[in-house]
């Protein structure tokens, strides 16, 4: 199972892509398009720049199919406070997971097209 370690270093490279992203116009392109995400949800978007089907939850999804997500987020918004969220590889909150802190939001990198199932709260097996 992957750690927790292991979902800081893919939060790092999320936050290193989004101070690395060039010319001003395509970044502040994509800072709307994470900004779609409603003030207390949690976004998963198709596209790698927050852009294209947008998932919002408050509570989250066993099976990501009923939201037409399964296996297709690219990227992510957290823009719940003070709550952990997990992402699983696995519908029913099975697989590898990795929380997810308030306030990310980028690319998945490793999870791209890779996440199943989503819930609000600490994160368990």
């Amino acid at each position: 199972m992957r750690s927790a370690y292991s979902w800081a270093v893919a939060a790092a490279s999320i936050a290193a892509t989004a101070l690395t992203a060039a010319p001003a116009a395509p970044a502040e392109s994509a800072a709307r398009s994470f900004e779609r995400c409603p003030a207390g949800h949690f976004c998963l978007f198709d596209g790698y720049d927050g852009s294209g089907l947008m998932a919002s939850f408050r509570q989250g999804s066993p099976n990501l199919a009923g939201q037409s997500m399964d296996n297709r987020a690219s990227s992510l918004a957290h823009n719940v406070p003070d709550t952990v969220w997990c992402v699983y590889e696995g519908r029913n909150y099975t697989g590898d997971y990795f929380r997810v802190y308030p306030g990310a939001a980028g690319p998945l990198s490793e999870l791209d097209n890779a996440i199943s199932s989503v819930r609000r709260g600490e994160c368990s097996p």
